[in-house]
């Protein structure tokens, strides 16, 4: 069979991939010119341009995300499916659950792969079409065989029997005008002459005992070739009658080669099915198996503990798995005679496998399909996913107990210490009644302070209002009432970015941020200017404050429990912190979170 998606992928491997992110699109393309020489790449973002383009661009591959609004993988993969059965469809998607892989599969998918993983694209790619190319040599090697038979059939029925008549005494008396066509020249003198002189290799030792009239069944004499050409065979058998044997002579030549040909269908058969990497079994309809590749034998010999399987009955092998999802599946192929596809597992040898099961009248033939090594990747991505959300609760809690351990210290260094001032010049007043024109002043201006301190307390606790107010318009309320009656110039930079792109989620720790490290400004910078920075990159956010004020030593500094504070919030949002400082040279915050 020629080698048809060998022979697109060196004329030039056509790709249509239904993406609406630029950045996904731009990898996979990438990925795919890498592997593939003369690959071409057309990206469509809508079911419009994706059905238009399926039908002038007609590629070999689409690759289909599943994240877009109204025209999903699911979707897409109806329209491939109507226009070719042969094109290699793969589902892109940002999260995988085995319903959503098995209605892909199901719905005439051929794979799929998970958005963080890639970098896999092209493996998976080049397993698919090379999938598609055993498919279709399995599809065309039935149809020649098939033919063979209706050839073989069609051979077999125009032949006809010829009929030679030996007396008691060996001699040939009658031979119609079939065995003179089967037996050529030697048939013009054989009339009234020996049979077994004329035909030694027919005149076995079944005849000789015929004769001798100590047969009196009919016999089957073996198969001998006769040579009338060059390669004509003649199956001869013989009959005891009155006075003698009937020789019926049929001409074999066609059946002789049908089976020679079948028996070298049979072994090219075996030998593509031995050097398949999935495994392979054939069953017959009292489920015995009829065939076994080698990579199915090696494994079910070993799970069986059995040297042989061939003839044995598969629910007598493994009564264990009576009443699988396996064997369920197998049952259903076989009572409704439809194709059948299921995933199980088998615990015996700790094994995940892939069921395709395609039936027919003789029995199923099946395919399996190691995926142990895909469902423990699988879970062992979703165990890292759990421990990376632990670890970002931990930190999100760890962040607010920082913060509520400031806010404590706050209460007792400030707003503790100025109504302790007021307290004692209350003392003071009376104890010397006198004094009180001259303390009550002092007492007021305690009380104003620890007032502003409460509210500048209760401002920072607040939760700024990011669902009415954008964040920019938050920011510049932030530095107004923080930096501004600090006396400290502020200049703030906005990249025009969506603010869209940032979660509400984000948002707010990076409004936190921001309001930690103005707190360390006013309360150790000395600064008289501040600068915001907000930049919006390919895959990322990132913000800066920088003052000008007397700066730090950073080893120091980070013992500090502001930046700490800022460095768990950073965690939480899964981005980078980085800070640059020296005494006398200002301090730079920059944050980077990805979007």
């Amino acid at each position: 069979m020629k080698d048809i998606y060998a022979a697109k992928c060196l004329s030039g491997l056509k790709v249509l991939i239904l993406e609406d992110n630029e950045d996904d699109a731009y990898i996979l393309q990438r990925r795919l010119k890498k592997h593939f020489e003369n690959c071409e790449c057309m990206v469509s973002e809508d079911e419009a341009d994706f059905t238009k383009a399926l039908n002038i661009f007609q590629p070999q591959v689409v690759l289909a995300d599943n994240s877009l609004l109204n025209f999903n993988a699911a979707d897409a993969l109806k329209v491939v499916r109507r226009a070719s059965k042969d094109t290699v469809f793969i589902m892109v998607t940002g999260m995988l659950s085995e319903k959503l892989a098995a209605d892909i599969i199901r719905g005439g998918g051929d794979d799929y792969v998970v958005k963080d993983r890639l970098f896999r694209i092209s493996t998976i790619v080049d397993a698919a079409l090379r999938r598609r190319r055993k498919e279709d040599e399995q599809e065309e090697a039935v149809e020649r065989l098939s033919q063979r038979a209706i050839k073989y059939r069609e051979l077999l029925g125009g032949i006809s029997e010829g009929v030679v008549a030996v007396d008691s005494v060996g001699i040939i008396s009658y031979m119609n005008d079939a065995a003179s066509k089967l037996l050529g020249e030697r048939s013009r003198t054989s009339i009234g002459a020996g049979f077994r002189e004329s035909f030694p290799e027919l005149a076995q030792s079944n005849y000789l005992n015929m004769l001798r009239n100590t047969f009196t069944d009919t016999d089957t004499l073996p198969r001998t070739h006769y040579l009338k050409t060059s390669d004509t065979w003649i199956e001869g058998r013989c009959t005891p009658a009155k006075n003698g044997v009937i020789f019926y002579l049929k001409d074999v030549t066609g059946e002789i080669r049908a089976n020679e040909l079948v028996k070298e269908t049979e072994e090219k058969y075996q030998h593509y099915f031995d050097r398949m990497s999935e495994s392979f079994i054939s069953l017959d309809q009292n489920w015995c198996y009829t065939y076994i590749n080698l990579v199915a034998r090696k494994y079910l010999e070993h799970a069986s503990g059995r040297s042989t399987l061939i003839g044995l009955n598969i629910w007598d092998v493994f009564p264990d798995q009576v009443g699988s999802e396996a064997y369920k599946a197998l049952q259903l192929a076989m009572t409704e005679q439809r194709y059948v596809s299921v995933i199980d597992y088998y615990e015996p040898t700790d094994y995940w496998y892939e069921t395709h099961a395609y039936p027919s009248p003789d029995g199923l033939s099946i395919f399996v399909r190691d995926i142990t090594g895909q469902v423990k990747a699988e879970a062992e991505l979703a165990k890292q996913k759990k421990k990376t959300e632990r670890e970002r609760i931990r930190a999100s809690l760890a962040a607010k107990e920082k913060e509520r351990n400031a806010i404590g210290r706050e209460l007792h260094d400030n707003v503790n210490q100025i109504l302790a001032s007021a307290n004692l010049f209350l003392t003071l007043i009376n104890e010397s009644p006198e004094r009180a024109k001259e303390l009550v002043p002092f007492c007021i201006d305690s009380i104003k302070k620890a007032i502003g301190e409460n509210r500048r307390i209760a401002h920072e606790l607040v939760t700024p209002d990011l669902l009415n107010q954008t964040f920019a318009s938050e920011i510049e309320h932030l530095f107004t009432t923080m930096l501004t009656p600090a006396g400290i110039e502020t200049i703030i930079q906005l990249d025009p970015a969506d603010e869209n792109l940032i979660t509400q989620e984000q948002k707010l720790e990076l409004y936190r941020i921001l309001q930690e490290q103005c707190s360390n400004i006013v309360k150790y910078a000395f600064a008289n200017k501040v600068t915001f920075r907000l930049i919006r990159s390919a895959h990322s956010i990132t913000i800066s404050l920088t003052d000008d004020g007397r700066g730090a030593d950073l080893k120091s500094l980070k013992r500090g429990i502001g930046l700490k504070n800022i460095a768990s919030r950073v965690t939480v949002l899964g981005g980078e912190m980085k800070t640059s400082s020296s005494p006398g040279n200002g301090f730079c915050l920059e944050v980077s979170v990805p979007v």
